[in-house]
């Protein structure tokens, strides 16, 4: 998977603008070496995630290719998320008030589909043109039974496709709440 991917997805869902570097040697926090000398994640192996010019926290890459981006999220919000500041307990907030950001948010998730203030986004880049075409057709044919008017174009980074609907984050969610995968 391209690095750039994931800078991206990180700049979506956090707001955090985040770089990487391959780990070529493990050990101590002392004793470990990056490098800079990569264009792609590669299963398995180990990266240094740089926020504000240094590396704050070390991703592991899964194993499996499907599981890369739910690995990233799950380590971002855990290693780094949890550990910010809460000025008003003067701790970290934790885990538990960190996944709650996001779980609590007004997005309604199913699938590879969410909800936002234009309409519904579905996760496209890993899907073969096949599969892009089935999605594509189910979800704009469930929005047409609903007699809902709707444009379609993908995100910048073309990695998400979406169904620019505009009729409000409620019945976005609604909308998506109600389709069946």
């Amino acid at each position: 998977m391209k690095t750039d991917i994931l800078k991206n997805l990180a700049k979506d869902l956090f707001g955090e603008n985040i770089g990487f570097t391959k780990q070529i040697r493990d050990g101590k926090w002392y004793e470990r070496e990056y490098s800079t000398d990569f264009k792609e994640i590669e299963n398995g192996l180990t990266y240094g995630v740089i926020i504000d010019g240094s590396i704050t926290f070390d991703f592991k890459a899964s194993k499996s290719p499907d599981n890369i981006i739910k690995t990233f999220i799950n380590q971002f919000i855990s290693k780094y998320e949890a550990k910010k500041f809460d000025f008003e307990t003067m701790q970290p907030i934790g885990l538990k008030k960190a996944k709650s950001k996001f779980i609590n948010s007004d997005r309604v998730f199913k699938s590879y589909f969410y909800t936002t203030l234009y309409g519904i986004g579905y996760f496209c880049y890993f899907m073969n043109q096949e599969v892009h075409n089935k999605t594509k057709k189910l979800l704009s044919d469930y929005l047409k039974s609903k007699k809902i008017d709707f444009t379609n174009e993908f995100s910048e980074a073309g990695w998400v496709y979406r169904f620019l609907i505009n009729k409000g984050v409620s019945t976005h969610n609604y909308l998506l709440s109600e389709f069946k995968i």
